[in-house]
């Protein structure tokens, strides 16, 4: 099996060192608030008007994703 390896220069790179070792709750948040988003579209007890902007936010995350050629799919 492939390992991989990522070297950071302490306390030059805190940033970004700090940014990999949370990646993880970071993508935590960003799959809970599409979920959030499809149950309220599928199941939430809304007018259509909020139906159109819950559909809207979501379609604009999702094309976000895709710009930066990312999809929480593949990560479950």
């Amino acid at each position: 099996m492939a390992k991989g390896t990522i070297t950071f220069d302490l306390p030059e790179e805190e940033g970004e060192y700090r940014m990999a070792m949370d990646a993880h709750k970071m993508y935590s948040v960003l799959y809970d608030i599409c979920e959030d988003l499809r149950n309220e579209v599928k199941y939430g007890d809304h007018k259509n008007m909020e139906l159109c902007i819950w559909e809207n936010v979501r379609d604009k995350i999702r094309e976000i994703f895709n710009d930066y050629s990312f999809n929480l799919d593949n990560y479950q």
